[in-house]
């Protein structure tokens, strides 16, 4: 079904709980997980391993000096075996259906399937949280009119199934954008959503492809 590409940094503990759970997750057994590795100094690596023992012929493991989560993308992209890439977070969950629900989004013709992201159940909902929903900083579809044409604009890369040719046609994720005295980055996900419209890609977000973003 899906080359599932995964970067991180440094976030052993959310990692371990992650992968868990994609191992559980129904249809996994047809896919190939490929985590990059992005320069961890953490435990990553010894988490890395323990899931590559349970699951040799499921997990793949790129370790790469730190460059940020485009070039590690990147990299994923360029190690996946299969055309229907998808990309998840670290800290993302997806919810039971959700690889059918891609699936069926890319099989109707699309490029590619923008799923939905929402707050964990462990993040509290504070005043803070509701004014970030609010006025779309944090994943604004709400803002969306048409799920059929979906805009670049509303295009992130913690649940977003593509077709690797297209990706590879648009250039890849512009890993320029990747500041590392910072260790931040941001973007990467709508520059190449532009570049795949661009090109004459058709979004489509649906709404059925339901994730948990456990950011702190």
């Amino acid at each position: 079904m899906f080359s599932l590409i995964i970067p991180t940094h440094n976030r052993a503990s959310i990692l371990k709980r992650s992968l868990a759970h994609l191992l559980e997750l129904d249809g996994i057994g047809s896919c190939e997980i490929i985590v990059i590795n992005d320069g961890s100094t953490d435990a990553t690596a010894s988490v890395l391993d323990h899931y590559v023992s349970l699951a040799p012929q499921l997990l793949r493991v790129l370790t790469v000096p730190n460059g940020g989560p485009a070039k590690a993308r990147n990299a994923g992209v360029a190690a996946a075996t299969f055309d229907r890439i998808l990309f998840v977070d670290d800290d993302v969950f997806p919810r039971p259906g959700m690889l059918q629900h891609h699936a069926d989004m890319l099989d109707a013709g699309y490029t590619g399937s923008q799923g939905i992201l929402l707050w964990h159940q462990e993040i509290a909902t504070t005043r803070l949280i509701r004014y970030i929903d609010s006025r779309g900083s944090q994943f604004a579809f709400d803002d969306v009119k048409d799920p059929t044409q979906l805009s670049f604009a509303h295009v992130y890369t913690g649940n977003f199934a593509v077709l690797r040719s297209a990706v590879i046609d648009a250039g890849g994720f512009d890993e320029h954008l990747f500041d590392r005295q910072l260790a931040f980055s941001a973007f990467e996900d709508t520059i190449l959503a532009f570049q795949l419209q661009k090109n004459g890609a058709r979004l489509g977000l649906i709404k059925e492809a339901i994730a948990d973003h456990l950011h702190n």
